[in-house]
């Protein structure tokens, strides 16, 4: 179940990260709809230079304080690291804020292959459910604030 919360959480922040432009200009210079070939705009990443928040995270407490929590990557290939890591064929380690080990959810949004990481379900079932928003930083015509909220839901 949580492999499948991992790849749908995964897709679905490419596709709220991930935008591809399109503009009348385009038409014209790539061929969109005209002799019946395309090529493909550049992406444009949204979330670059955005605030990103969670409810929780693992390694921080919920006044944000740092906790020791283990955490097991559900989805990927056979284990090839530390057989000291490893817990029923999974990869496991410890998270941890302010250190090496920190997953916060600016790891999300920083172009690197960092990750951010919700607490485990161990410390707790209200983790089941956790939100990650995305802080376009602008206004809506009604004065709202413009922002995409995430949210995996562990189904048992």
């Amino acid at each position: 179940m949580a492999r499948n919360i991992a790849t749908a959480a995964a897709l679905l922040w490419h596709i709220c990260c991930t935008v591809r432009l399109l503009s009348a200009q385009d038409v014209i210079t790539y061929g969109y709809g005209v002799n019946g070939f395309s090529l493909h705009p550049p992406y444009f990443n949204l979330a670059e230079g955005t605030k990103i928040t969670a409810t929780a995270t693992c390694g921080q407490d919920e006044s944000g304080k740092p906790v020791e929590d283990l955490y097991c990557k559900l989805v990927g290939g056979p284990v090839s690291g530390d057989p000291s890591q490893t817990i029923q064929g999974q990869y496991c380690d410890i998270c941890k804020a302010e250190s090496n080990k920190a997953h916060p959810s600016t790891n999300a949004i920083d172009g690197t292959e960092r990750w951010w990481q919700s607490p485990p379900l161990s410390r707790g079932l209200e983790y089941n459910e956790v939100n990650v928003t995305l802080d376009l930083g602008q206004w809506s015509k009604r004065q709202e604030r413009n922002t995409v909220t995430m949210s995996g839901e562990l189904v048992q």
